[in-house]
């Protein structure tokens, strides 16, 4: 039987819920915007090395390099965050949830994921709004080179949108947490 198949998460095992093929798909996504976050880094480094050997070797620097670094810096912070919710290796001051007995813990961490949840829907909600309003608007950059503001804003109600859905996939399959934060 198919919900007798036990899977293996984190080193725990439990059984598979309705929602495993949801979250199968998040993670999917997640992944995906990762590697696009990786991409645009490669970009940025490709970026900087061309611009300082046009600089420093060829006395002829762009003026578009610095506006475009910047704004795929954005995307890249934002495509990278919701994999950084999925692993739970995100900075966290959990010194009072640690110190709590195992069974409140557990509670503490799901209620934790939950309103974290909660509250990136809220930003991605309020940030796709404003987005709409610039896409409409049609409002350009003030940079050297003008593009419209829509280009760069859309990666924030992307990005906080998918952390908003890992916390809550979190929030209701707390198996996901893994436990094993990494100890800086």
């Amino acid at each position: 039987m198919s919900a007798e198949r036990k899977i293996e998460a984190a080193g725990e095992t439990r059984l598979p819920s309705r929602l495993t093929p949801v979250f199968r798909v998040l993670d999917w996504v997640t992944s995906f915007a990762y590697r696009v976050s990786a991409l645009i880094l490669l970009a940025i480094t490709a970026l900087y090395c061309m611009e300082i050997a046009l600089r420093y070797f060829f006395l002829s620097p762009t003026l578009w390099t610095r506006d475009t670094i910047t704004y795929f810096l954005c995307a890249t912070l934002l495509l990278a965050a919701p994999q950084v919710a999925r692993d739970n290796t995100h900075v966290a001051i959990n010194i009072f949830v640690e110190m709590m007995p195992q069974r409140i813990k557990g509670r503490m961490e799901t209620i934790l994921a939950l309103l974290t949840g909660l509250i990136s829907g809220g930003v991605a909600w309020i940030t796709a709004q404003d987005t709409i309003r610039l896409f409409d608007s049609n409002i350009l950059t003030l940079t050297t080179i003008a593009v419209p503001k829509w280009w760069i804003s859309i990666f924030i109600p992307i990005g906080f949108a998918l952390v908003a859905l890992q916390f809550l996939s979190l929030a209701l399959d707390p198996t996901r947490m893994g436990h094993d934060k990494r100890q800086v």
